[in-house]
């Protein structure tokens, strides 16, 4: 949270320090952009990416192939590529909040203004969370092989429970079916529900060390263990490798419409509303796929 609190108590301060309505506006905007990424947890999974487009019509090259070593005068000869269409678009989130006459009047406007956006960013931030989760879900492949079943009996929050065989499984499917990289494997990610995520953070003894699963999965493997309150994941985890061939978060900067807008309502006080565009999508393994190897479901997880 160091990096949340830094931000914070800098744009605030700007905006204590100033007048000027246009500027307080697009440091609330600021202020609810940058932490509201910082909060949310799918953002560590597809960091946001700046753009000024709404509709992304795109086709992406497959595995293209290289020839080594080329003598002298030579050069490599033309492949076919497979180009894959890609499109999504982005959706609106909207966090709207009021500065009462009152507070102004009692000298707790800033007080007041601190808590109310505090409170936009982290419905936002909610929002943000969900997209990126959806799309997640939505780029699992649910084939035979593809995927890890936890044996009933053996759910991770029982006795019999092996989270790290299960998710060293679901490591093993992404070795086997994707073309990752072994420098992009130790920047894996596995995110899981709260009602269950507790049973990687026990100490027990491992190789003789008395440690915490996802402390032992970190050092040995390069393995995040990433929590999420996000309902579709309660009984589910996921095993996700972060990259560029894995998936997009893209987030509008453009200025053909105002993202931060305030009004005077009469009688009442200075009412603020920040929107914020964003969409994700996965890379899809191929035109007649949305599925991506590089996202694996560890389903069963919760008795």
């Amino acid at each position: 949270m160091g990096q949340l609190d830094e931000i914070v108590n800098r744009l605030l301060h700007l905006e204590e320090t100033t007048s000027d309505v246009a500027f307080k506006r697009e440091i609330v905007k600021q202020y609810v952009y940058k932490a509201s990424s910082l909060l949310a947890v799918g953002t560590q999974i597809l960091p946001p990416e700046p753009t000024n487009i709404f509709n992304f019509d795109i086709s992406f090259p497959g595995d293209l192939t290289s020839e080594f070593p080329i003598p002298e005068g030579a050069r490599a000869g033309r492949t076919r590529v497979e180009w894959t269409p890609y499109r999504w678009y982005l959706k609106k989130s909207q966090g709207a909040f009021l500065i009462t006459d009152e507070s102004t009047i009692k000298g707790t406007d800033q007080l007041q203004n601190r808590m109310s956006v505090m409170k936009a960013i982290e419905a936002i931030a909610n929002d943000e969370d969900a997209e990126i989760i959806d799309a997640i879900i939505a780029g699992v492949h649910t084939g035979a092989g593809y995927y890890v079943n936890v044996a009933a009996g053996s759910e991770w929050d029982t006795a019999s429970g092996d989270p790290e065989k299960d998710i060293l499984a679901a490591r093993s499917i992404v070795n086997q079916y994707s073309n990752v990289q072994a420098a992009e494997l130790r920047k894996a990610i596995v995110l899981v529900h709260v009602n269950v995520s507790g049973e990687l953070f026990k100490l027990q003894l491992i190789n003789n060390v008395q440690q915490t699963l996802a402390g032992y999965l970190q050092s040995s493997f390069g393995i995040t263990i990433l929590e999420t309150r996000d309902a579709d994941l309660v009984d589910t985890a996921g095993f996700i490798v972060p990259g560029m061939n894995t998936g997009h978060h893209m987030v509008y900067d453009g200025t053909a419409v105002p993202l931060s807008e305030s009004e005077r309502v009469l009688g009442v006080g200075e009412d603020y509303l920040v929107t914020k565009y964003f969409g994700s999508k996965v890379v899809p393994e191929s035109a007649s796929d949305t599925d991506n190897y590089r996202i694996v479901k560890i389903a069963n997880v919760k008795s």
